[in-house]
């Protein structure tokens, strides 16, 4: 059985349950999320104007092909604290172009006290030069079965430094409710400093990559069965990472005030204005902090 959408007549009813058990009862790992992309159920959050046959045909096909591939990279438990602050401090990399995606279609996954979710990176089916991101959440269902809900939608495009455009799809909202700008900006948020961040850490060579091979022997009894292969996939180490930073703003709270600790991960220093003893003012140019040498932004992770 291939990812299944939700019967239409079903969906609105099963959608419901799927919020209510979101906190509940979430996909706990980066395995069933998998599996939940291979074999679960889907749905469409019903504010979503997500209807036309070809779109939901194209997010299902895209889902599952993406994991059945070995497109999918696990990247662990980080903070929402972290991606924002890493979101922002490599943001000028990002811009700058220098963060290359490992694959042309990837779904990333990070986990969050008690769950996973993910984010599925694809071209914009339509928008030439945007990047399509799909917020995933996996939910298993008591009785029911795993399955996965698109929660949201984001397109990103990327002019520049400086010159990045978020476009949210189109959200129904109840009567007599506008979405606001800043909620707007946040539901953009929510996908922008996830994918900046995923970015950054596959360009440091300095965080290890584990390729997960896919089980031969459990795919052949599965073949035996009739049951589909389970594909590698690979596993972002980022333990070590996310402690380095958290000791690092230790360091930095409980010292002397002086700020002489540098942050432990390669990152933009963004551009400022510098009022000199003269009392001139001066441009400080952003610049690159931490990077060891190009070996270790360019790490070989890009398309195949």
């Amino acid at each position: 059985m291939s990812l299944s959408l939700l019967p239409q007549d079903l969906a609105a009813a099963v959608v419901g349950l799927l919020f209510e058990n979101l906190a509940k009862h979430p996909i706990k790992t980066a395995e069933a999320f998998r599996n939940a992309a291979l074999d679960g159920m889907l749905a469409i959050n019903p504010m979503l104007e997500v209807t036309a046959e070809g779109d939901v045909n194209y997010l299902r096909t895209a889902i599952h092909d993406t994991v059945a591939a070995g497109r999918m990279i696990d990247f662990g438990f980080i903070p929402n604290a972290v991606i924002k602050s890493e979101s922002l401090a490599t943001r000028h990399m990002f811009e700058a172009g220098e963060l290359a995606h490992p694959f042309e279609h990837w779904l990333g996954i990070t986990s969050w006290e008690g769950g996973c979710n993910g984010y599925l990176v694809v071209p914009h089916p339509i928008k030439p030069y945007d990047t399509l991101v799909v917020e995933l959440y996996g939910v298993s269902m008591p009785h029911v079965g795993d399955a996965l809900l698109i929660y949201d939608m984001v397109s990103i495009q990327t002019n520049g430094i400086g010159d990045t455009r978020v476009s949210p799809a189109y959200m129904r909202y109840p009567k007599g409710h506008a979405e606001t700008v800043q909620e707007q900006r946040n539901r953009g948020s929510n996908s922008l400093d996830p994918l900046v961040t995923m970015l950054r850490l596959l360009a440091d060579a300095s965080v290890p990559i584990t390729h997960v091979a896919s089980p031969e022997k459990l795919n052949k009894a599965r073949a035996r069965r009739g049951k589909p292969p389970i594909p590698a996939h690979h596993v972002v180490c980022t333990k070590d990472y996310i402690s380095q930073i958290h000791a690092a703003k230790h360091r930095l709270t409980q010292g002397d005030g002086t700020g002489r600790h540098a942050s432990p991960a390669a990152h933009w220093r963004r551009g400022h204005m510098r009022h000199l003893s003269s009392g001139k003012l001066v441009l400080v140019r952003a610049s690159k902090v931490n990077w060891r040498g190009p070996e270790d932004l360019h790490r070989k992770f890009y398309k195949i």
